[in-house]
């Protein structure tokens, strides 16, 4: 659950970039 939540995150981010 944490870790879908994390991974989101990091996705986000990736994308910002």
């Amino acid at each position: 659950m944490m870790y879908a939540l994390l991974f989101a995150l990091v996705s986000g981010t990736t994308a910002l970039v």
